[in-house]
């Protein structure tokens, strides 16, 4: 009898989850390529005027060329930068094509958490609580790695020191691929 209720409570312990292993994340979705700044909400359609009307383009961005970035194909590639170029929080780069559409390319996010609470500063743990394992790695430069994670066209990349073994900034990628095409780019 004893042997008989040891065994069923084993099978029940074993049942219910009570091997303390963590839910796994969800899967990247559109609600993942939205962000908040000074309580304006960008997402990929958030248009420049939008932008330019609840932030402004940046403290200095006449003083920046008008934030000018790069040219071709008679598209133009521009940039805001907030608070302002010296002290980067967010920058936000758009591409205003040859017919005269604008639209925003990606975001960096330096001290702006994502829509799942990351930020820069955090632990590489916690981008893996938080997101799972990346689809991707990627070494930019020495020093440095780069988790992807990847929805359709659209990225997400956390930027990792690894000296500081925490995340040093974010690229929430919406349109690389499109503009490199709109501004006769080859794809890189």
């Amino acid at each position: 009898m004893l042997r008989f209720f040891l065994l069923a409570f084993s099978l029940v312990f074993t049942l219910t989850g009570c091997n303390n292993k963590a839910t796994p994340p969800k899967p990247l979705g559109e609600e993942d390529f939205r962000f908040e700044y000074n309580s304006a909400e960008i997402t990929e359609n958030t248009e420049a005027e939008e932008i330019e009307s609840k932030l402004g383009f940046g403290a200095d961005f006449d003083a920046n060329n008008n934030g000018y970035i790069s040219s071709g194909g008679g598209a133009i590639r521009w940039q805001a930068a907030y608070p302002n170029s010296d002290d980067v929080e967010c920058r936000m780069v758009f591409l205003t094509t040859a017919s005269d559409t604008t639209y925003l390319v990606f975001a960096q996010l330096n001290n702006v958490s994502t829509n799942r609470g990351v930020k820069a500063g955090d632990s590489y743990e916690k981008l893996f609580e938080m997101y799972g394992e990346p689809q991707s790695k990627l070494t930019p430069y020495e020093g440095y790695e780069t988790y992807r994670y990847t929805l359709n066209e659209k990225y997400i990349d956390f930027v990792i020191d690894n000296d500081a073994n925490s995340i040093d900034y974010i690229v929430i990628d919406y349109r690389s691929y499109q503009a490199d095409q709109d501004q006769s780019y080859e794809s890189l």
